[in-house]
């Protein structure tokens, strides 16, 4: 049973019925959210290894519960790995400082956090 998220069956349901709804054309979002350390990153992490199998392209991200951490934050871990699997073709320059954060010369740090003085 090693992988498998107890007690979980009904959100995971609900996320797979979000999907099934997506693919019949109707857009969805899904929030997952709740006290730290009650399982949000696990219930999310089981959810996206069920989608990929199924078709879907799948990325994810997180925000640091840090002071300062920029709001989208979430996006400098989802794009790399989309990039990879869908390579962006004739956008990759505009999107290379998105795509691979901290090696450009702009203003930020490279885990996306604000340039410090």
């Amino acid at each position: 049973m090693a992988g498998r998220l107890l007690g979980r069956d009904e959100e995971l349901a609900a996320i797979a019925d979000a999907a099934q709804r997506a693919r019949g054309g109707r857009a969805q979002v899904v929030l997952v959210s709740g006290e730290a350390g009650i399982g949000k990153s696990s219930l999310l992490q089981a959810a996206l290894r069920q989608l990929p199998p199924q078709g879907w392209l799948v990325g994810s991200g997180q925000c640091p519960e840090t002071d300062g951490a920029p709001p989208g934050r979430a996006w400098f871990d989802l794009l790399p790995g989309l990039a990879e699997d869908a390579p962006p073709g004739p956008y990759a320059d505009e999107l290379a400082p998105l795509l691979a954060p901290g090696t450009s010369s702009g203003s930020g740090q490279p885990d996306g956090s604000p340039a410090t003085p």
